[in-house]
């Protein structure tokens, strides 16, 4: 995009009287030329070879290899990534604190 021209996800808005940007999260569209492709939210659904699934709150759950899951992941009521199984069945459980 040429200078002067609106990047994707700012959008102008008044602040305090102020007219400003607002910065939205930055969508990577690919890495070392490998395409990246994604959902309305954002999320990153595939690159190269591999596809990502996401729950209802946008948390990744699945990455995948053609019908093949690499790993699947699971979250407790705060959000947080309680466990991450593998395709070989091997499994990775965090613990949390009260802290997180």
């Amino acid at each position: 995009m040429g200078q002067g021209v609106p990047q994707p996800g700012w959008e102008d808005t008044v602040m305090a009287g102020h007219l400003g940007a607002v910065p939205q999260p930055a969508i990577v569209t690919a890495v070392d030329g490998e395409a990246r492709n994604h959902d309305a939210a954002g999320n990153t659904t595939s690159t190269g070879s591999k596809a990502f699934t996401y729950n209802d709150a946008n948390r990744m759950n699945a990455v995948k290899q053609g019908d093949a899951a690499l790993e699947s992941y699971s979250y407790n009521h705060r959000g947080e990534r309680v466990l991450c199984t593998q395709a070989s069945g091997a499994a990775q459980i965090t613990l949390y604190d009260e802290a997180g």
